[in-house]
């Protein structure tokens, strides 16, 4: 004979960058993912504010307002390396406490390969 649970549990780590709109993406999750009709509920574990104090999104500064961007970019430029377009990296979350505290936080990795023009490995 196949039982069928009463209740199934599941979990997801969902990570929302600075610039995304946290309210569109609850109302997608209800809507779409998890819509009453089918007898489902969600919640969230762990919810952190994407904005810093101000309501603006915590982003830190790429631009000459940051003197640690300057000084990345003046080691970039030292090294003959060239600086991409900067991104959010999304697997980056703890960036979050150093936002939250007012500390600019810059992630940069080297690129090797087809990207930055430099061989994948020594020839």
């Amino acid at each position: 004979m196949n039982l069928q649970p009463s209740e199934a549990e599941a979990g997801f780590d969902v990570r929302v960058p600075p610039t995304a709109d946290q309210a569109s993406l609850e109302r997608q999750i209800a809507e779409e993912w998890a819509p009453a009709s089918r007898n489902m509920t969600f919640e969230f574990k762990v919810k952190v504010s994407i904005h810093d104090k101000f309501g603006k999104p915590a982003l830190t500064a790429t631009d000459s307002s940051n003197i640690w961007w300057t000084l990345l970019e003046e080691a970039i430029k030292v090294a003959k390396e060239k600086l991409g377009k900067p991104e959010i990296f999304p697997a980056s979350t703890d960036a979050r406490y150093f936002r939250e505290r007012e500390r600019p936080y810059s992630y940069w990795l080297f690129s090797h390969g087809k990207h930055s023009g430099s061989p994948s490995r020594p020839q």
